[in-house]
């Protein structure tokens, strides 16, 4: 799909070049051809000018040298036809001295512009002076397809950069779409086990007939199913989610969540340790802030085996949860993050695979930072890196 939506665009994206430069081809010809020969008739005029300034009737051979040394093509005749005077290149320009007061004509090929005058002092002599048109009518189609040629590797040049840009832009959303397809798929196996445990507990219980216990196991279940439902609902909302925060006490918070959780390290025989800063203050939705911190200090408390040590450090720069566990395997480490992400590890054995990939996304909300640093059987170290 996205591979067609690339050559798609690149497509498009050609396309819209091309006929930009088809329409700046024709519009810069257009002024070059307009402009040459607007350049041309004033030159023309400014030599008939000074032909008409300079020359006496009849002409001279002085004058006819001066005609010549000054490079101007030039024609003298009476209106009866008989020539007084005209430059070599009038004997290929059919020229009438009827012609308009200014006219392009073809001669061995090439265009020349034909400026046609009465001389003054002088009602039956036509001064006609002429010039080589650099681009006339006939050139338009060979300057056409010049552009056309230059246009070529400019057009596959742009194809190529449309395929690349197509393929850098749209990356991000093939990312996404490929975490979409995999969420979805995770998502329904998830949630197809306690489903199929639920449907099995209460076929179990019409049958037997021991409705409480089955029924009791069916409803266990349905809190897994409903846990897992919420989370997902969670990831969704924080996806979605622009921070409305205020200043929060975090020194306060981790404290407070810190004595929440002992209960549980005590339960499962695991020493607690803190080294709070005071008075560290910032910006947060205090909700998501604790949801982070106690999603943190829990998951180590309970990947932590009896006797081991969980710590937590909290500074003005960043908060970190340590712990004594067995720690996360090179190849799994990041991948942590991921949703649904379940290694074959211990820090795996419970769960769906969201705890760590909401915190993430708790941490992104904010602007902070979350990263996990673990060594096989050494423990794990999980930070987040403050922006006050």
């Amino acid at each position: 799909m996205f591979r067609r939506l690339r050559i798609k665009l690149a497509l498009q994206f050609t396309a819209l070049v091309f006929f930009l430069l088809l329409v700046l081809g024709v519009v810069f010809i257009a002024i070059e051809f307009t402009d040459v020969n607007r350049q041309l008739d004033n030159r023309l005029q400014r030599q008939a000018a000074v032909i008409r300034r300079e020359l006496r009737l009849p002409i001279s051979v002085g004058q006819a040298r001066w005609l010549h040394r000054e490079a101007f093509d030039v024609k003298l005749a009476a209106k009866d036809g008989r020539v007084l005077y005209a430059s070599d290149i009038f004997a290929r320009l059919p020229v009438g001295l009827d012609a308009p007061p200014m006219r392009t004509v073809r001669a061995d090929g090439s265009s020349y512009r034909v400026l046609t005058t009465d001389f003054p002092g002088h009602g039956e002599v036509v001064l006609q002076v002429a010039g080589q048109d650099r681009i006339g009518p006939a050139e338009l189609p060979g300057e056409i397809a010049v552009f056309f040629i230059a246009a070529v590797p400019v057009t596959i040049l742009t194809a190529l950069l449309g395929l690349w840009f197509a393929r850098r832009s749209l990356a991000p959303a093939e990312r996404m779409f490929e975490r979409l397809t995999q969420f979805t798929h995770d998502a329904s196996h998830e949630l197809r086990t306690p489903l199929a445990v639920i449907n099995s507990e209460l076929d179990l219980a019409l049958r037997t007939g021991e409705h409480e216990k089955h029924i009791a196991a069916a409803k266990d279940e349905l809190k897994v199913g409903a846990k897992l439902v919420d989370d997902l609902l969670g990831l969704a909302d924080l996806d979605a989610a622009t921070l409305d925060g205020h200043p929060v006490d975090l020194s306060r918070l981790v404290g407070r969540e810190v004595e929440r959780l002992a209960p549980l390290a005590e339960r499962n025989e695991v020493l607690l340790l803190t080294d709070i800063e005071p008075a560290v203050v910032v910006r947060a939705d205090e909700g998501l802030a604790a949801q982070l911190v106690a999603s943190l200090i829990g998951n180590a408390v309970k990947f932590t085996p009896p006797g081991g040590q969980v710590s937590v450090t909290l500074s003005k720069g960043a908060l970190r949860v340590s712990d004594t566990g067995p720690g996360i395997a090179p190849e799994d480490l990041s991948h942590v993050f991921e949703r649904f992400y379940q290694a074959d590890g211990s820090r795996s054995q419970e769960g769906h695979g969201l705890g760590l990939a909401i915190a993430r996304n708790i941490a992104e909300v904010h602007g902070w930072r979350l990263t996990a640093e673990s060594q096989p059987g050494h423990g794990s170290t999980f930070t987040v890196t403050l922006r006050r």
